[in-house]
Protein backbone atom coordinates (compact mmCIF):
# COMPACT_ATOMS: atom_id res chain seq x y z
CA UNK A 1 0.00 0.00 0.00
CA UNK A 2 1.64 2.97 -1.00
CA UNK A 3 1.20 6.45 0.44
CA UNK A 4 0.51 9.70 -1.48
CA UNK A 5 3.62 11.47 -1.77
CA UNK A 6 1.87 14.54 0.04
CA UNK A 7 1.34 12.53 3.14
CA UNK A 8 3.78 13.80 5.52
CA UNK A 9 4.99 12.91 9.12
CA UNK A 10 4.48 15.38 12.14
CA UNK A 11 6.84 18.35 11.13
CA UNK A 12 10.11 18.92 13.92
CA UNK A 13 12.72 21.29 14.05
CA UNK A 14 15.19 20.61 12.17
CA UNK A 15 19.18 20.91 12.48
CA UNK A 16 20.90 22.27 9.23
CA UNK A 17 24.38 20.51 9.14
CA UNK A 18 27.55 22.33 8.99
CA UNK A 19 30.47 22.42 6.44
CA UNK A 20 32.75 20.27 7.57
CA UNK A 21 35.71 22.43 7.77
CA UNK A 22 33.46 24.89 9.89
CA UNK A 23 32.65 22.22 12.22
CA UNK A 24 36.26 21.02 12.48
CA UNK A 25 37.07 24.49 13.10
CA UNK A 26 34.98 24.94 15.77
CA UNK A 27 35.79 21.70 17.59
CA UNK A 28 39.48 22.41 17.45
CA UNK A 29 38.63 26.24 18.70
CA UNK A 30 36.37 24.94 21.69
CA UNK A 31 39.21 22.34 22.32
CA UNK A 32 41.48 24.52 22.54
CA UNK A 33 40.02 27.44 24.67
CA UNK A 34 38.90 24.29 27.19
CA UNK A 35 42.49 23.93 27.76
CA UNK A 36 43.79 26.92 27.91
CA UNK A 37 41.69 28.20 30.50
CA UNK A 38 42.24 24.65 32.14
CA UNK A 39 45.54 25.12 31.96
CA UNK A 40 45.19 28.92 33.96
CA UNK A 41 43.82 27.29 36.75
CA UNK A 42 46.28 24.53 36.83
CA UNK A 43 48.93 27.60 36.87
CA UNK A 44 47.33 29.83 39.32
CA UNK A 45 46.91 26.49 41.81
CA UNK A 46 50.47 26.06 41.51
CA UNK A 47 51.50 29.16 41.83
CA UNK A 48 49.04 29.49 44.75
CA UNK A 49 50.62 26.41 46.33
CA UNK A 50 54.23 27.68 45.78
CA UNK A 51 53.10 31.01 48.25
CA UNK A 52 51.12 29.15 50.76
CA UNK A 53 54.86 27.42 51.49
CA UNK A 54 55.53 31.20 52.86
CA UNK A 55 53.23 31.77 54.53
CA UNK A 56 53.07 31.04 58.45
CA UNK A 57 50.67 30.18 61.36
CA UNK A 58 49.04 32.33 63.94
CA UNK A 59 46.05 32.47 65.65
CA UNK A 60 43.41 34.90 65.92
CA UNK A 61 40.71 34.75 68.48
CA UNK A 62 41.15 31.20 68.71
CA UNK A 63 40.96 30.36 65.46
CA UNK A 64 44.12 28.87 63.20
CA UNK A 65 44.99 31.03 60.00
CA UNK A 66 47.62 31.44 57.80
CA UNK A 67 49.32 34.72 57.31
CA UNK A 68 50.41 35.37 53.55
CA UNK A 69 52.15 38.64 52.39
CA UNK A 70 49.33 40.21 50.81
CA UNK A 71 46.56 37.27 50.10
CA UNK A 72 43.20 37.42 51.34
CA UNK A 73 41.24 37.77 53.62
CA UNK A 74 39.71 34.16 51.91
CA UNK A 75 39.58 30.48 52.29
CA UNK A 76 42.22 28.14 49.93
CA UNK A 77 42.27 24.50 49.68
CA UNK A 78 39.12 21.74 48.89
CA UNK A 79 40.08 19.04 50.99
CA UNK A 80 41.07 20.92 54.16
CA UNK A 81 40.52 24.70 53.40
CA UNK A 82 42.23 26.96 55.42
CA UNK A 83 41.80 30.70 56.54
CA UNK A 84 44.09 33.36 55.45
CA UNK A 85 44.78 37.10 56.30
CA UNK A 86 47.13 39.66 54.76
CA UNK A 87 49.28 41.31 57.52
CA UNK A 88 47.08 44.58 57.95
CA UNK A 89 44.27 42.14 59.47
CA UNK A 90 46.65 41.85 62.65
CA UNK A 91 46.18 45.36 62.99
CA UNK A 92 42.68 45.64 63.87
CA UNK A 93 40.55 46.08 66.75
CA UNK A 94 39.23 42.49 68.01
CA UNK A 95 35.78 43.28 66.76
CA UNK A 96 36.90 43.70 63.05
CA UNK A 97 38.90 40.34 63.71
CA UNK A 98 36.26 38.70 64.76
CA UNK A 99 34.11 39.52 61.89
CA UNK A 100 36.64 38.73 59.25
CA UNK A 101 37.34 35.38 60.97
CA UNK A 102 33.40 34.88 61.31
CA UNK A 103 33.00 35.18 57.48
CA UNK A 104 35.56 33.05 56.27
CA UNK A 105 34.96 30.27 59.04
CA UNK A 106 31.24 30.64 57.24
CA UNK A 107 32.55 30.16 54.25
CA UNK A 108 34.18 27.09 55.02
CA UNK A 109 31.40 25.15 57.17
CA UNK A 110 29.21 25.65 54.09
CA UNK A 111 31.56 24.15 51.56
CA UNK A 112 31.88 27.02 49.60
CA UNK A 113 35.29 26.57 47.78
CA UNK A 114 34.11 23.00 46.44
CA UNK A 115 31.22 24.47 45.24
CA UNK A 116 33.11 27.16 43.59
CA UNK A 117 35.66 24.48 42.19
CA UNK A 118 32.74 22.77 40.70
CA UNK A 119 31.10 25.47 39.33
CA UNK A 120 35.03 26.15 37.35
CA UNK A 121 35.19 22.60 36.08
CA UNK A 122 31.73 23.00 34.15
CA UNK A 123 33.09 26.43 32.81
CA UNK A 124 36.44 24.39 31.59
CA UNK A 125 33.87 22.09 29.53
CA UNK A 126 31.62 24.79 28.12
CA UNK A 127 34.14 28.05 28.18
CA UNK A 128 32.27 29.75 25.01
CA UNK A 129 28.70 29.60 26.72
CA UNK A 130 28.28 33.40 27.91
CA UNK A 131 25.12 32.64 29.76
CA UNK A 132 27.02 30.27 31.60
CA UNK A 133 29.73 33.21 33.06
CA UNK A 134 26.69 35.43 33.84
CA UNK A 135 25.06 32.70 36.02
CA UNK A 136 28.62 31.75 37.43
CA UNK A 137 29.23 35.75 38.40
CA UNK A 138 25.65 35.76 39.92
CA UNK A 139 26.82 32.88 41.60
CA UNK A 140 29.63 34.13 43.35
CA UNK A 141 27.40 36.82 44.62
CA UNK A 142 25.11 34.71 46.20
CA UNK A 143 27.92 32.65 47.98
CA UNK A 144 29.25 36.01 49.69
CA UNK A 145 25.59 37.25 50.17
CA UNK A 146 24.79 34.40 51.85
CA UNK A 147 27.70 33.69 53.86
CA UNK A 148 27.15 37.45 55.25
CA UNK A 149 23.52 36.64 56.42
CA UNK A 150 24.58 33.77 58.19
CA UNK A 151 27.55 36.10 60.04
CA UNK A 152 24.73 38.34 60.61
CA UNK A 153 23.01 35.34 62.65
CA UNK A 154 25.86 34.89 64.88
CA UNK A 155 25.15 38.24 66.69
CA UNK A 156 27.37 40.46 64.82
CA UNK A 157 25.57 43.91 64.09
CA UNK A 158 24.58 45.07 60.48
CA UNK A 159 26.31 48.23 61.20
CA UNK A 160 29.95 47.01 62.36
CA UNK A 161 30.14 44.19 59.50
CA UNK A 162 29.36 47.05 57.12
CA UNK A 163 31.94 49.04 58.66
CA UNK A 164 34.53 46.97 58.47
CA UNK A 165 33.49 45.28 54.95
CA UNK A 166 34.29 49.03 53.50
CA UNK A 167 37.33 49.19 55.37
CA UNK A 168 38.95 45.86 54.13
CA UNK A 169 37.99 46.83 50.62
CA UNK A 170 39.88 49.63 50.78
CA UNK A 171 42.83 47.98 52.16
CA UNK A 172 42.98 44.90 50.35
CA UNK A 173 41.96 46.12 46.71
CA UNK A 174 45.80 45.74 46.13
CA UNK A 175 46.08 42.26 46.82
CA UNK A 176 47.18 39.70 44.41
CA UNK A 177 44.41 37.35 43.47
CA UNK A 178 45.09 33.99 41.63
CA UNK A 179 42.25 31.80 42.14
CA UNK A 180 38.74 32.30 42.19
CA UNK A 181 38.13 31.99 46.07
CA UNK A 182 35.75 32.83 48.68
CA UNK A 183 37.11 36.10 49.85
CA UNK A 184 35.93 38.55 52.50
CA UNK A 185 36.51 41.65 50.51
CA UNK A 186 35.38 41.96 47.09
CA UNK A 187 35.41 44.07 44.07
CA UNK A 188 33.58 47.92 43.53
CA UNK A 189 30.90 46.24 41.49
CA UNK A 190 29.24 44.15 43.84
CA UNK A 191 30.29 45.96 46.71
CA UNK A 192 27.64 48.45 47.24
CA UNK A 193 25.00 45.14 46.96
CA UNK A 194 26.60 43.96 50.06
CA UNK A 195 26.45 47.19 51.80
CA UNK A 196 22.91 47.79 50.81
CA UNK A 197 22.15 43.95 51.45
CA UNK A 198 23.33 44.51 55.00
CA UNK A 199 22.04 47.95 56.39
CA UNK A 200 18.15 46.35 54.92
CA UNK A 201 16.15 45.53 58.03
CA UNK A 202 14.56 43.22 56.18
CA UNK A 203 14.79 41.62 52.39
CA UNK A 204 12.29 43.56 50.46
CA UNK A 205 9.38 40.98 49.35
CA UNK A 206 11.32 37.91 49.83
CA UNK A 207 8.49 35.98 50.04
CA UNK A 208 7.50 36.98 46.69
CA UNK A 209 10.54 36.99 45.08
CA UNK A 210 11.19 33.19 45.87
CA UNK A 211 7.60 32.45 44.72
CA UNK A 212 8.14 34.09 41.65
CA UNK A 213 11.32 32.81 41.36
CA UNK A 214 10.30 29.42 41.83
CA UNK A 215 7.28 29.70 39.21
CA UNK A 216 9.56 30.58 36.62
CA UNK A 217 11.86 27.85 37.36
CA UNK A 218 9.12 25.27 37.02
CA UNK A 219 8.24 26.88 33.82
CA UNK A 220 11.18 26.66 32.30
CA UNK A 221 11.82 23.12 33.49
CA UNK A 222 7.91 21.95 32.03
CA UNK A 223 9.03 24.38 28.78
CA UNK A 224 12.37 21.65 28.43
CA UNK A 225 10.52 18.51 29.23
CA UNK A 226 7.45 19.41 26.66
CA UNK A 227 9.62 20.90 24.16
CA UNK A 228 10.77 18.07 21.51
CA UNK A 229 14.31 17.02 20.77
CA UNK A 230 15.34 18.70 17.25
CA UNK A 231 15.44 15.66 14.82
CA UNK A 232 17.24 15.38 11.69
CA UNK A 233 14.42 15.29 9.09
CA UNK A 234 14.99 12.61 5.78
CA UNK A 235 16.96 14.97 3.59
CA UNK A 236 18.65 17.51 6.44
CA UNK A 237 21.88 15.28 6.71
CA UNK A 238 22.63 12.55 9.26
CA UNK A 239 25.42 11.77 11.61
CA UNK A 240 28.71 9.95 11.05
CA UNK A 241 28.83 12.27 7.70
CA UNK A 242 26.25 10.76 5.92
CA UNK A 243 24.16 13.12 3.47
CA UNK A 244 20.47 12.79 2.63
CA UNK A 245 18.95 9.37 3.64
CA UNK A 246 17.16 7.33 1.08
CA UNK A 247 13.34 6.31 1.07
CA UNK A 248 13.01 3.22 2.81
CA UNK A 249 10.68 0.17 1.81
CA UNK A 250 9.85 -2.78 3.29
CA UNK A 251 8.02 -5.57 0.81
CA UNK A 252 6.76 -2.19 -0.83
CA UNK A 253 5.50 -0.49 2.32
CA UNK A 254 6.85 3.32 2.54
CA UNK A 255 8.54 3.21 5.93
CA UNK A 256 8.95 7.22 6.37
CA UNK A 257 9.39 6.50 10.11
CA UNK A 258 12.97 5.53 9.19
CA UNK A 259 14.96 8.95 8.64
CA UNK A 260 18.48 8.00 10.03
CA UNK A 261 21.27 5.17 9.50
CA UNK A 262 20.54 3.95 12.87
CA UNK A 263 16.59 4.02 12.64
CA UNK A 264 17.10 2.16 9.40
CA UNK A 265 19.20 -0.57 10.78
CA UNK A 266 16.80 -0.55 13.96
CA UNK A 267 13.56 -0.77 11.38
CA UNK A 268 15.22 -3.77 9.68
CA UNK A 269 15.99 -5.64 12.55
CA UNK A 270 12.62 -4.79 14.28
CA UNK A 271 10.95 -6.31 10.34
CA UNK A 272 13.39 -9.37 10.46
CA UNK A 273 14.89 -8.25 7.52
CA UNK A 274 18.80 -7.42 8.18
CA UNK A 275 20.08 -11.10 7.44
CA UNK A 276 16.78 -13.00 5.71
CA UNK A 277 15.90 -9.60 2.79
CA UNK A 278 17.01 -8.66 -0.31
CA UNK A 279 18.40 -5.23 -0.82
CA UNK A 280 17.81 -2.72 -3.88
CA UNK A 281 19.36 0.57 -4.43
CA UNK A 282 17.51 2.56 -6.82
CA UNK A 283 18.93 5.66 -7.95
CA UNK A 284 16.97 9.12 -7.22
CA UNK A 285 15.58 9.69 -10.55
CA UNK A 286 14.09 6.50 -10.99
CA UNK A 287 12.74 6.92 -7.51
CA UNK A 288 11.01 10.03 -8.24
CA UNK A 289 8.89 8.50 -10.35
CA UNK A 290 8.21 5.68 -9.22
CA UNK A 291 7.26 7.15 -5.52
CA UNK A 292 7.20 11.26 -5.96
CA UNK A 293 8.65 13.52 -3.80
CA UNK A 294 9.42 10.74 -1.42
CA UNK A 295 12.11 9.25 -3.38
CA UNK A 296 14.02 12.94 -4.49
CA UNK A 297 17.13 11.33 -2.37
CA UNK A 298 16.48 7.63 -3.90
CA UNK A 299 15.45 4.65 -2.04
CA UNK A 300 16.47 1.23 -0.85
CA UNK A 301 13.80 -1.71 -1.18
CA UNK A 302 14.46 -4.53 0.96
CA UNK A 303 12.16 -7.64 0.36
CA UNK A 304 11.96 -10.04 2.80
CA UNK A 305 12.02 -14.01 2.65
CA UNK A 306 8.26 -14.59 3.64
CA UNK A 307 7.17 -12.39 0.90
CA UNK A 308 9.25 -13.97 -1.63
CA UNK A 309 7.94 -16.92 -1.11
CA UNK A 310 4.33 -15.91 -0.95
CA UNK A 311 5.83 -14.91 -5.06
CA UNK A 312 5.62 -11.12 -4.23
CA UNK A 313 7.71 -9.76 -6.83
CA UNK A 314 10.42 -7.33 -6.62
CA UNK A 315 11.53 -4.39 -8.84
CA UNK A 316 13.24 -5.08 -11.95
CA UNK A 317 16.67 -5.10 -12.41
CA UNK A 318 16.46 -1.97 -15.19
CA UNK A 319 15.75 0.65 -12.79
CA UNK A 320 17.78 -0.46 -9.82
CA UNK A 321 20.76 1.44 -10.17
CA UNK A 322 23.08 4.40 -8.97
CA UNK A 323 24.51 5.97 -11.80
CA UNK A 324 21.96 8.42 -11.83
CA UNK A 325 20.56 7.62 -15.34
CA UNK A 326 17.00 7.68 -17.12
CA UNK A 327 16.17 4.36 -17.20
CA UNK A 328 12.41 3.12 -18.47
CA UNK A 329 9.99 2.12 -16.29
CA UNK A 330 9.55 -1.04 -14.80
CA UNK A 331 9.37 -4.17 -17.88
CA UNK A 332 5.54 -3.06 -18.75
CA UNK A 333 4.56 -2.42 -22.24
CA UNK A 334 4.85 1.28 -23.65
CA UNK A 335 1.15 0.76 -24.30
CA UNK A 336 0.10 0.01 -20.97
CA UNK A 337 1.92 2.28 -19.11
CA UNK A 338 0.48 5.13 -21.62
CA UNK A 339 -2.94 3.86 -20.14
CA UNK A 340 -1.95 4.09 -16.98
CA UNK A 341 -0.53 7.74 -17.05
CA UNK A 342 -3.86 8.44 -19.09
CA UNK A 343 -6.08 7.14 -16.12
CA UNK A 344 -3.92 9.34 -13.38
CA UNK A 345 -4.33 12.52 -15.16
CA UNK A 346 -7.91 12.37 -16.39
CA UNK A 347 -9.38 10.16 -13.42
CA UNK A 348 -12.85 12.16 -12.04
CA UNK A 349 -13.03 13.85 -15.94
CA UNK A 350 -15.27 13.02 -18.48
CA UNK A 351 -14.37 14.24 -21.78
CA UNK A 352 -16.30 13.32 -24.91
CA UNK A 353 -15.12 10.75 -27.19
CA UNK A 354 -13.26 12.32 -30.25
CA UNK A 355 -11.62 14.58 -27.02
CA UNK A 356 -10.38 11.57 -25.48
CA UNK A 357 -8.95 9.98 -28.55
CA UNK A 358 -6.82 12.68 -28.86
CA UNK A 359 -5.69 13.07 -25.01
CA UNK A 360 -4.49 9.54 -25.60
CA UNK A 361 -2.78 10.15 -28.26
CA UNK A 362 -0.87 12.95 -26.76
CA UNK A 363 -0.08 10.82 -23.64
CA UNK A 364 0.89 7.72 -26.38
CA UNK A 365 3.37 9.98 -27.91
CA UNK A 366 4.96 11.64 -24.89
CA UNK A 367 5.44 8.56 -23.51
CA UNK A 368 7.50 6.82 -26.17
CA UNK A 369 9.26 9.70 -26.91
CA UNK A 370 10.46 9.52 -23.09
CA UNK A 371 10.71 5.82 -23.38
CA UNK A 372 13.32 6.81 -26.13
CA UNK A 373 15.62 8.87 -24.13
CA UNK A 374 18.96 7.57 -23.44
CA UNK A 375 21.87 8.65 -21.54
CA UNK A 376 22.79 10.51 -18.64
CA UNK A 377 20.31 12.05 -16.63
CA UNK A 378 21.82 15.61 -16.42
CA UNK A 379 21.68 15.71 -20.03
CA UNK A 380 18.10 14.18 -20.63
CA UNK A 381 16.27 15.40 -17.35
CA UNK A 382 15.59 18.57 -18.77
CA UNK A 383 14.40 17.04 -22.12
CA UNK A 384 12.14 14.70 -20.60
CA UNK A 385 10.41 17.70 -18.37
CA UNK A 386 10.27 19.60 -21.16
CA UNK A 387 8.62 16.54 -23.05
CA UNK A 388 6.18 16.65 -19.43
CA UNK A 389 5.34 20.45 -20.13
CA UNK A 390 4.60 20.23 -23.88
CA UNK A 391 2.38 17.07 -23.32
CA UNK A 392 0.83 18.49 -20.46
CA UNK A 393 0.21 22.21 -22.26
CA UNK A 394 -1.50 20.11 -25.44
CA UNK A 395 -3.86 18.36 -23.05
CA UNK A 396 -4.78 21.61 -21.23
CA UNK A 397 -5.82 23.04 -24.80
CA UNK A 398 -8.05 20.26 -24.87
CA UNK A 399 -10.33 21.54 -22.16
CA UNK A 400 -13.44 23.62 -22.53
CA UNK A 401 -14.83 23.15 -19.08
CA UNK A 402 -13.22 25.29 -16.13
CA UNK A 403 -14.13 22.82 -13.45
CA UNK A 404 -12.25 20.21 -15.33
CA UNK A 405 -9.67 21.76 -16.17
CA UNK A 406 -9.34 22.82 -12.46
CA UNK A 407 -9.35 18.72 -11.60
CA UNK A 408 -6.79 17.99 -14.32
CA UNK A 409 -4.41 20.83 -12.75
CA UNK A 410 -4.81 19.09 -9.10
CA UNK A 411 -3.98 15.67 -10.99
CA UNK A 412 -0.55 17.26 -12.72
CA UNK A 413 0.15 18.96 -9.20
CA UNK A 414 0.38 15.69 -7.45
CA UNK A 415 2.36 13.61 -9.75
CA UNK A 416 6.63 13.91 -9.22
CA UNK A 417 8.18 16.93 -9.48
CA UNK A 418 9.68 18.72 -12.40
CA UNK A 419 12.52 19.88 -10.74
CA UNK A 420 15.86 18.44 -12.04
CA UNK A 421 18.35 17.54 -9.62
CA UNK A 422 21.73 18.86 -9.88
CA UNK A 423 24.91 17.14 -9.76
CA UNK A 424 25.61 17.55 -6.17
CA UNK A 425 22.17 15.61 -5.31
CA UNK A 426 23.50 12.90 -7.60
CA UNK A 427 26.78 12.91 -6.39
CA UNK A 428 25.57 12.49 -2.97
CA UNK A 429 22.57 10.03 -3.61
CA UNK A 430 25.30 8.02 -5.65
CA UNK A 431 27.68 8.35 -2.61
CA UNK A 432 25.39 6.84 -0.21
CA UNK A 433 24.54 3.91 -2.06
CA UNK A 434 28.69 3.24 -2.58
CA UNK A 435 29.01 3.49 1.49
CA UNK A 436 25.55 2.22 2.70
CA UNK A 437 25.93 0.59 5.63
CA UNK A 438 30.04 1.42 5.95
CA UNK A 439 31.63 2.61 8.91
CA UNK A 440 33.05 6.04 6.91
CA UNK A 441 34.16 9.42 8.42
CA UNK A 442 32.54 12.68 7.05
CA UNK A 443 36.38 13.38 5.58
CA UNK A 444 35.80 10.09 3.31
CA UNK A 445 32.64 10.82 2.69
CA UNK A 446 33.00 14.64 1.70
CA UNK A 447 35.86 13.55 -0.77
CA UNK A 448 33.69 10.68 -2.29
CA UNK A 449 30.75 13.36 -3.33
CA UNK A 450 32.97 15.49 -4.82
CA UNK A 451 34.65 13.15 -7.19
CA UNK A 452 31.23 11.71 -7.73
CA UNK A 453 30.37 15.15 -8.58
CA UNK A 454 33.37 15.81 -11.15
CA UNK A 455 32.64 12.65 -12.78
CA UNK A 456 28.78 13.26 -13.07
CA UNK A 457 29.55 16.40 -14.85
CA UNK A 458 32.71 15.04 -17.28
CA UNK A 459 30.09 12.52 -18.11
CA UNK A 460 27.63 14.71 -19.60
CA UNK A 461 29.71 16.61 -21.19
CA UNK A 462 30.97 13.80 -23.12
CA UNK A 463 27.82 12.29 -23.99
CA UNK A 464 26.97 15.80 -25.38
CA UNK A 465 29.97 15.72 -27.42
CA UNK A 466 29.90 12.24 -28.53
CA UNK A 467 26.37 10.62 -27.47
CA UNK A 468 27.86 6.96 -29.19
CA UNK A 469 30.73 6.70 -27.62
CA UNK A 470 29.76 4.57 -24.72
CA UNK A 471 33.12 3.12 -24.20
CA UNK A 472 34.12 6.23 -22.83
CA UNK A 473 31.73 7.09 -20.37
CA UNK A 474 32.10 3.32 -18.80
CA UNK A 475 36.06 4.47 -18.37
CA UNK A 476 34.15 6.93 -16.89
CA UNK A 477 31.96 5.36 -14.34
CA UNK A 478 35.02 3.03 -13.43
CA UNK A 479 37.75 5.50 -13.16
CA UNK A 480 34.72 6.82 -10.67
CA UNK A 481 34.12 3.64 -8.81
CA UNK A 482 38.26 3.29 -8.15
CA UNK A 483 38.43 7.02 -7.06
CA UNK A 484 35.83 6.75 -4.33
CA UNK A 485 37.36 3.22 -3.35
CA UNK A 486 40.79 5.19 -2.89
CA UNK A 487 39.60 7.82 -0.46
CA UNK A 488 38.93 4.95 1.97
CA UNK A 489 41.57 4.69 4.55
CA UNK A 490 41.49 0.95 5.51
CA UNK A 491 41.72 -2.43 4.72
CA UNK A 492 38.69 -3.48 5.96
CA UNK A 493 36.71 -0.61 4.49
CA UNK A 494 38.14 -1.08 1.01
CA UNK A 495 37.25 -4.99 1.35
CA UNK A 496 33.41 -3.87 2.84
CA UNK A 497 33.45 -1.78 -0.61
CA UNK A 498 34.05 -4.35 -3.16
CA UNK A 499 31.66 -6.67 -1.25
CA UNK A 500 29.04 -4.08 -1.51
CA UNK A 501 29.90 -3.09 -5.27
CA UNK A 502 29.81 -6.64 -6.57
CA UNK A 503 26.42 -7.22 -4.67
CA UNK A 504 24.84 -4.28 -6.69
CA UNK A 505 26.29 -5.29 -9.95
CA UNK A 506 24.55 -8.64 -9.17
CA UNK A 507 21.58 -6.54 -8.91
CA UNK A 508 21.71 -4.57 -11.72
CA UNK A 509 22.13 -7.31 -14.57
CA UNK A 510 19.04 -8.47 -16.61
Amino acid sequence: METHWKDRLPTFPRMPRLPNVVEYVIRRTWLAASLAFLLMLTWSALRLHAERRLWQSHTVLDASVLVSSGFGPAIVGVVRPTIVIPPWVLTLDAQAQQTIVAHEEEHRRAGDPRLILATLLVLVLLPWNAGLWWMWRRLLRAIELDCDERVLARGVPSGQYANVLLGAWQTARGSARWMPSPAFAERVSGLGHRVEHLMRPEPRRRTMKTIGGAMLAGACVLAAILTPAPQLAQGTGTPAGWGPVPLVLIDGIKRKDLVDPASIKAGFKESHVDSMATMQVVDSVNAVRLYGADGAHGAIAMWTKQYRDRGGAMLPPNIVTGRGALMARPDTPVTVMSARIFESLFRDITLPPEIAAQAREIVSRENEAAHALRGPYLVIGPQHNSLLDKRDAELRALFTNVADRARFEAHVEEGPPRTVLPASVLATNEVQAYFWHMDVSPAEVEKATGIVERSLIAEADLYRRTPADSTGRTALLAARTAAVRGVLDSDAKRAAFDKQLEARKRLEQP
